[in-house]
């Protein structure tokens, strides 16, 4: 005799940081968490990003919802919402004392983080000269777990180099424009290479204040009774 189907899962609501789409979705059952759990034990990335993502994309229950449109943002974003309705609405993380260096334990409240960026992009053009500007894109996780794979045996600034150039959408001057797309990865990078230090920490500076979830927290050192405000960033280190 087959065992009866839980089928009572509460649904919620929450908007998409990107697109501002509302869509709805369920907490994550214990398979899932078990795939989160072997991810993380793991100590991969790669593995941990491809299981954040499955989760979001079997949780969230909006017919025709486009995940592959969903940025790295939106995909830690999701996925805190997700995780607080399914598991609880905090998470105790380490953070050491910048005096002491002792590890204190701290409670962060996840209703609490939101995505911001730490300055301000105006604008996705970025004027290089008088006569080149350069457009500027965020990329997909999707697109953005697969440059982390392709790449992770190069250099820390070839990586750099690599992500970079999937930040940047075209090349414009007065007359013509040039999709990135269309050209050869080398013709890219060659691109890049030519750039002055100046214009190439213009580009980074832009892809560097692209959202992600930040959260400032302050807290007294157990050890000293230093007071001590850090700001925690990125989905890893919401959790301990």
């Amino acid at each position: 005799m087959a065992l009866p189907k839980l089928n009572n899962a509460p649904k919620y609501e929450m908007k998409i940081p990107s697109s501002k789409e509302s869509v709805t979705y369920r907490p994550f059952l214990v398979k899932e968490e078990k795939v989160l759990l072997m991810a993380l034990e793991s100590k991969d990335p790669t593995n941990t990003f491809h299981a954040l993502f499955d989760t979001i994309n079997s949780c969230v229950i909006t017919k025709n919802f486009k995940e592959h449109e969903l940025t790295p943002y939106d995909v830690e974003y999701m996925f805190l919402q997700i995780r607080a309705k399914s598991v609880g609405e905090s998470s105790k993380i380490g953070l050491k004392c910048s005096n002491c260096e002792t590890e204190n334990e701290v409670v962060i409240d996840l209703t609490k983080v939101e995505v911001s960026s730490k300055g301000e992009n105006e604008s996705d053009i970025i004027k290089l000269n008088d006569d080149i500007s350069l457009k500027m894109k965020t990329i997909s996780f999707k697109d953005a777990v697969l440059t982390g794979e392709k790449n992770k045996d190069l250099s820390e600034i070839d990586q750099i180099m690599k992500i970079l150039s999937q930040c940047m959408d075209s090349v414009m001057t007065a007359d013509t424009s040039h999709k990135l797309s269309d050209e050869s990865e080398e013709e890219v990078i060659e691109f890049i290479e030519s750039l002055s230090s100046q214009q190439f920490e213009k580009i980074k500076d832009w892809v560097e204040n692209i959202p992600q979830l930040r959260h400032n927290i302050k807290f007294k050192c157990k050890e000293c009774g230093t007071d001590n405000e850090r700001e925690v960033t990125g989905i890893t280190n919401f959790f301990s």
